[in-house]
């Protein structure tokens, strides 16, 4: 260690050296200090920008600090003929995939094949390039030579997995991710074999191989992967474990807050679901009003809780104001006025609601509330059966249908009304959890299978 650091101090005031710098470059290199060798690289590179060598490792130390950008103009900097190696090939390939230009990748992984046709690294990334676009045929056969020829590759099992599992081959999947994992053990192995076996219908030991992947890399991703799992199969302390560990790490994730807040509200914890899911419309990467999938969930919450809240209401409004052509959020910033007491106020949110989707059972629904309370007998009338028109299948309407039919005379249709309320009470108390798991996870936009997000 005194060596290494030794080789690495420059004389104070020395001038500058290309060569040391160079020298001191490659021992931070062979110990993985790209940000310690990347000024060094810079100062050869200004001072002899016709080194290939200087310039290569330079765009390597890029492209692990996450600037693919920077390391792709390194290298097309160099003369053509100079950059037309196999390992300069395979890090343009990988910058212009970073920065998605993928005709690009795809041009330069096939000149790393024209160079040597026998390259594992060629053929498993533009194999993997290849099954992405679609190009699944020819995408596969090379994966599948890549690993034959070298079946110690991480990368083309990896990628072969990947495309066994794009393509559904699954078992596929599981064979060649059991092998790599009895040469090295990594998060995102585990992670893949926690979806091949989700997909290949054993829950129980997809759950095992997602909390293996957490224990070695607990990243957003698995955190997530592992409690949304946990959540469909309905595994709810454990499901909070994970998503709450997850939002003490990751607290600009909104999706492992709608996961706490997804699963409070299946323990029937109403204030801290709406907490939760409140978290989440103010988390992410986009505009806070950007994403709907939050504010759905937070309306599920509201809908069920018995008090009304001022936080809930002014998050509603905010949305409504940046989407003021979408239906239900006029709705639902309607809703929560009126049940702040203030029915003139919502009255016209809820008619530009239905002026914008006429089939918006539950904006018929409040209007029809509202003219009750007016007594306006015969238009909350109309709402009511406007709603159940819209959604045969809209319980709590039928029974405020029936006190209408009733209040107008109509006592016949009030009878049925209110049979129907009954049944179809009695259908969901007995399906009451499905309903649940259905209502939690219909808006996350994910499916049954699985809940990876794109790689």
């Amino acid at each position: 260690m005194v060596l290494f650091l030794s080789l690495l101090q420059a004389a104070p005031g020395a001038p500058a050296d290309p060569a040391a710098d160079l020298n001191r470059a490659r021992l931070y290199l062979e110990r993985d200090r790209f940000a310690q060798a990347l000024p060094l690289l810079e100062r050869v590179v200004r001072a002899r920008p016709g080194v290939v060598e200087a310039a290569y490792l330079l765009a390597v130390c890029y492209s692990a600090l996450g600037r693919p950008a920077q390391a792709r103009l390194t290298l097309l900097s160099l003369p053509a003929q100079a950059r037309d190696r196999e390992e300069i090939q395979l890090l343009l390939g990988s910058a212009a995939l970073a920065l998605g230009r993928h005709s690009e990748a795809q041009s330069h992984f096939e000149r790393v094949l024209q160079l040597d046709p026998d390259s594992v690294q060629g053929a498993a990334n533009l194999g993997a390039l290849l099954v992405a676009r679609g190009s699944v045929g020819r995408g596969l056969e090379l994966l599948e030579r890549a690993w034959k020829r070298d079946s110690s590759s991480y990368l083309a099992g990896y990628n072969l997995a990947l495309g066994y599992v794009e393509t559904g081959n699954f078992e596929g999947a599981r064979r060649a991710l059991t092998t790599l994992l009895a040469r090295q053990e990594t998060g995102e192995l585990y992670s893949l074999l926690g979806e091949v076996e989700t997909r290949l219908k054993n829950p129980q030991g997809a759950v095992q191989y997602l909390a293996r992947a957490v224990e070695l890399e607990p990243s957003e991703a698995h955190l997530f992967d592992l409690g949304y799992r946990l959540l469909r199969l309905w595994m709810l302390n454990e499901a909070g474990e994970a998503f709450r560990r997850g939002t003490e790490q990751f607290r600009r994730s909104a999706r492992l807050w709608m996961g706490l807040g997804s699963v409070y509200f299946a323990q029937a914890k109403t204030e801290e679901a709406i907490d939760a899911y409140l978290q989440a419309t103010e988390a992410g990467p986009k505009p806070r009003s950007d994403d709907p999938r939050p504010y759905r969930l937070l309306a599920s919450a509201y809908l069920a809780s018995k008090t009304p809240r001022a936080d809930v209401a002014a998050r509603f409004r905010r949305y409504r104001l940046a989407h003021p052509r979408d239906a239900w959020a006029n709705f639902f910033d309607g809703y929560c006025i009126l049940r702040g007491g203030a029915p003139e106020l919502a009255l016209p949110l809820l008619r530009q609601a239905l002026a914008l989707d006429p089939r918006l059972a539950e904006a018929h629904f409040e209007l029809g509330k509202i003219y009750a309370l007016q007594e306006k007998h015969q238009e909350a009338l109309a709402g009511y059966e406007a709603a159940v028109q819209a959604n045969p299948n809209y319980q709590e309407v039928y029974y405020r249908l029936g006190l209408a039919y009733a209040r107008v005379g109509r006592q016949a249709e009030a009878e049925t009304a209110l049979a129907r309320h009954e049944e179809l009470r009695r259908e969901q108390a007995a399906n009451n959890e499905a309903r649940l798991r259905e209502t939690l996870l219909a808006g996350w936009g994910l499916d049954d299978e699985g809940a990876k997000s794109k790689r």
